[in-house]
């Protein structure tokens, strides 16, 4: 005999446990849960089946919840209990319809155990991103062995070596005329060094160092030049950010679906007001200008509701 899965709806949020996360304490592989449950309280339910993977991952935990058609999400560094309160999961039910049951009809989980990149805001699961094709919450266990090239490829940024052995002045200016015309969003670029052993360390036609580093220079300026204009055709545009730190100032630090972590600039959201706002929320901004230090940082201001 099964008990009915409506009466979760009564089970209270569990306390919260004294313990904090021991850098050096108890350490498995992830725990990752998703809920499928129209008319039952999935945002409770996974927070529940969080508290009982706790043992997997002590870092961070957080849990996204969608009713079809939007998506709601809740982050942070720390145990289970100490992520979520009554407030929150009653936010990520999404509220409830004309017959009294919630909204949200389903959820996925996580609590993380890093097995590559730092124990930041960033890297809390489940991550958020926005394209095309509408937003996308991901929740996953392991590493994922080819995410710069999967970024490169989604987010539409390239790598281009210069001074391969061989490469002439003509070779470089067409490659330079061919990245102006294409105006990558974002674009990583090296100079070749030549290591002993390799077939190219004994190639003909070795491009002096100098030379090197003058034609990395002239993509990078290029490219600095590209990203500026791309950003300052974004001024005026409406995005989402993801708050994940206060800076000096008071400000909301954070980034923008097109800015990946550690890897891209990012966003300091000032102006208006934002009580609720702590690392981890999404705020709505209104992009108002370029950084002064860096084509790739911006300044946005929040919109008030």
């Amino acid at each position: 005999m099964h008990p009915d899965p409506r009466s979760s709806r009564e089970l209270p949020i569990l306390p919260a446990a004294p313990a904090c996360y021991e850098p050096h304490g108890p350490r498995e592989e992830c725990g990752v849960i998703g809920i499928w449950a129209p008319g039952h309280p999935v945002a409770r339910l996974t927070y529940l089946g969080l508290h009982a993977l706790q043992h997997r991952g002590q870092e961070s935990a957080g849990i996204a919840t969608t009713d079809g058609n939007g998506l709601h999400l809740h982050k942070r560094l720390g145990l289970v209990s100490q992520v979520f309160d009554r407030e929150t999961i009653e936010a990520l039910e999404q509220g409830r319809d004309r017959g009294g049951e919630p909204v949200a009809v389903a959820a996925i989980g996580h609590t993380r155990y890093s097995t590559t990149g730092s124990n930041t805001l960033p890297n809390v699961q489940p991550v958020h991103a926005h394209g095309d094709l509408g937003e996308l919450m991901l929740g996953h266990n392991g590493n994922l062995t080819n995410a710069t090239w999967l970024r490169d490829e989604l987010s539409e940024g390239r790598t281009v070596i210069v001074g391969f052995p061989g490469e002439t002045d003509e070779d470089f200016e067409a490659m330079l005329a061919l990245l102006e015309e294409l105006r990558f969003d974002h674009l990583g670029a090296f100079s070749y060094s030549a290591e002993e052993g390799t077939a190219a360390a004994g190639m003909a036609g070795q491009v002096p160092e100098a030379l090197r580093r003058e034609r990395l220079e002239r993509v990078l300026e290029l490219q600095r030049a590209i990203a500026l204009e791309k950003n300052e055709a974004r001024i005026g545009g409406e995005t989402t950010v993801l708050v994940e730190r206060s800076g000096r100032r008071g400000e909301l630090v954070g980034r923008t679906p097109w800015q990946a972590p550690e890897l891209d600039g990012i966003v300091s959201v000032r102006g208006g007001t934002a009580p609720a706002a702590r690392p981890g929320d999404f705020v709505r901004a209104r992009i108002i200008e370029v950084a002064g230090r860096s084509e790739d940082d911006l300044v946005a201001r929040i919109i008030q509701d």
